[in-house]
């Protein structure tokens, strides 16, 4: 069936088929409702999506990517971070992810355990190179 036979079908079903962009609702069956032809321009006018307005007191993040995004953005400045060291900082974080490389350190105290135990070595061989 084409457009013309259809339009010809809804004006013979008693339902009128004023412009092809008009929007026609079928109700199902047993809802007891009239079919409804509505002009597409009032149509659209009830049917806009609301604009999502982010509520800043629980998201301040909806400006980011995700949430990730923020915190890290969060920790650099924080951290008072420079360009270079953001930059240093993202690098290591890709490689941990891009090739799996084992990450072992889960808090401050598992880093300075680990400077601790070399650092008799690190300043062994810096004397050593001088």
């Amino acid at each position: 069936m084409n457009v013309a036979d259809n339009l010809e079908a809804n004006v013979n079903d008693g339902v009128a088929a004023n412009n092809i962009d008009d929007i026609h609702i079928e109700y199902h069956p047993n809802a007891a409702i009239p079919p409804q032809e509505i002009p597409f321009t009032e149509f659209a006018r009830g049917h806009r999506p609301r604009a999502y307005k982010p509520n800043m007191s629980t998201d301040p993040w909806y400006l980011f990517w995700s949430h990730l995004d923020f915190e890290f953005a969060e920790l650099a400045l924080k951290a008072a971070l420079n360009k270079e060291q953001v930059n240093c900082l993202l690098c290591l974080m890709k490689s941990i992810r891009s090739v799996g490389e084992v990450f072992t350190l889960n808090e401050y105290n598992d880093l300075q355990s680990t400077w601790r135990a070399t650092s008799h070595r690190m300043m062994a061989s810096s004397l050593q190179r001088k």
